[in-house]
């Protein structure tokens, strides 16, 4: 069996993405048919994170910029569409890899899909406001639109690059 530095690779056990409907931050929709074809990086969060997000996202961002032109992307899920509207996910997918989604949709919608891929986020009220707790983990969706593995924190770019290389055939 082959060895990976940060993966937990699914194999054989690899399953087909489960039914869900989400609309990208250009306003498009989002399925899973739209997953086949390439690689894929899901991370569940929110663009007003105190803490994990935003390196994380840069993390996958650095991976990426490791590998240069391959066709991976990092598809960003909100877990707070009441606050993540697709302008504010449009600015802020902005400052990370190119090929980058930001996503919302409904609560529901959402909350079911991260609860099928084992996502976990909690929303906290706070006296000024909340906070939402979440996992910091990305799944990985491979071209024939399965989930195939996933990489849990820290998420060290040098090492999912090179996990991603070796998926991919590249190494």
């Amino acid at each position: 069996m082959e060895e990976y530095e940060a993966a937990t690779v699914f194999g054989d056990q690899a399953r087909p993405l489960p039914a869900f409907s989400l609309t990208r931050h250009d306003g498009e929709a989002l399925e899973p048919a739209d997953f086949h074809g390439h690689w894929s990086l899901l991370f569940f969060g929110y663009s007003n994170c105190p803490d994990i997000c935003s390196p994380s996202m840069q993390q996958l961002t650095t991976a990426l910029q490791t590998l240069g032109e391959v066709p991976v992307r990092i598809v960003f899920i909100s877990v707070d569409p009441e606050r993540d509207t697709p302008e504010a996910l449009t600015r802020y997918v902005g400052h990370f890899h190119p090929a980058t989604l930001g996503v919302t949709g409904d609560a529901k919608a959402i909350a079911g899909f991260a609860k099928q891929l084992g996502a976990f986020h909690s929303k906290q009220k706070l006296a000024t406001g909340y906070l939402v707790d979440h996992s910091g983990s990305a799944w990985l969706v491979d071209p024939e639109a399965r989930l195939a593995g996933v990489f849990t924190p820290p998420l060290a770019p040098t090492a999912i690059a090179a996990d991603l290389q070796k998926l991919m055939g590249l190494d």
